[in-house]
């Protein structure tokens, strides 16, 4: 069996509020859990927080981009294109695609989980405005445009392993060239997946309830937005020995989610 992962990294377990900080403009912070600081390769997830009413400017990024609400009210516009998105909806945008980000509660903060294919995320501003916007249906699921919508309450649900429900948000089957694989995992009642590893790293983070992370040498409990670095070859996984339902975002520095089994530990 596999003892570590391919290059020698074990896993890292961030607590929210020990990643790196930047303030993405007035009101929005963003905290990495995933990226270049913690020496993940090919992958950056983060969670975004804006203030009540606050918006990031319109801009673009030179790779793809999924952006998952976690709590809030949001607006997206995408080019033209504009989405209101509910709670644990995802929209992913294809590299070079302009878009911008709207907390439209006037009293709430709206939190979200983002993703990259890179270790180390870029952006540039971008000034084009559109005459008139397209309101995309609440209903609709699927590719709008260049962009993928996928809204929580209508996505496909898949068993990934026991007592689990999985839901796809993007790979390269759903949206070509956009790099990475991921979705939202609901964990019930002693629900778990199979050990396994990747070929490639993998970001978990969970956003509801509480999570066993399993190792071939240690044992973690996630909570709370603490996210899970696993490095490409390390088998690991994860389980929910409680009674309330665990959700996890996972995002794979892969276009396609595969995963090799291995003998249980």
């Amino acid at each position: 069996m596999t003892s570590g992962s391919a290059d020698g990294r074990l896993e890292i377990i961030n607590p929210i509020g020990s990643g790196a900080i930047a303030e993405l403009a007035p009101g929005i912070i963003c905290e990495a859990l995933v990226g270049a600081h913690n020496n993940a390769v090919n992958l950056f997830t983060a969670i975004v927080t804006f203030d009540a009413g606050k918006s990031l400017p319109a801009h673009t990024h030179p790779h793809a981009e999924s952006i998952t609400l976690l709590t809030g009210s949001a607006v997206v516009e995408v080019e033209n294109r504009r989405y209101h998105l509910q709670q644990y909806d995802n929209i992913t945008i294809p590299e070079k695609v302009m878009h911008k980000v709207i907390n439209n509660s006037p009293g709430e903060k709206a939190i979200f989980h983002i993703a990259m294919p890179v270790s180390v995320p870029e952006r540039s501003i971008s000034e084009k405005i559109f005459d008139a916007y397209i309101s995309i249906p609440d209903d609709f699921n699927g590719i709008s445009g260049k962009e993928y919508i996928t809204r929580y309450r209508f996505a496909t649900r898949y068993d990934a392993g026991s007592s689990t429900a999985f839901i796809d948000y993007f790979n390269e089957s759903m949206l070509s060239g956009i790099g990475m694989s991921g979705g939202l995992g609901i964990f019930y009642k002693d629900g778990r997946l199979p050990a396994h590893f990747h070929a490639f790293d993998e970001s978990i983070c969970i956003i509801s309830g509480k999570a066993v992370c399993i190792t071939q040498q240690k044992k973690y409990v996630l909570s709370d937005l603490s996210t899970a670095l696993q490095p490409q070859g390390l088998p690991h996984y994860f389980i929910n020995p409680y009674h309330n339902e665990m959700y996890m975002i996972w995002v794979y520095a892969g276009a396609m989610p595969v995963r090799t089994e291995v003998a249980d530990f």
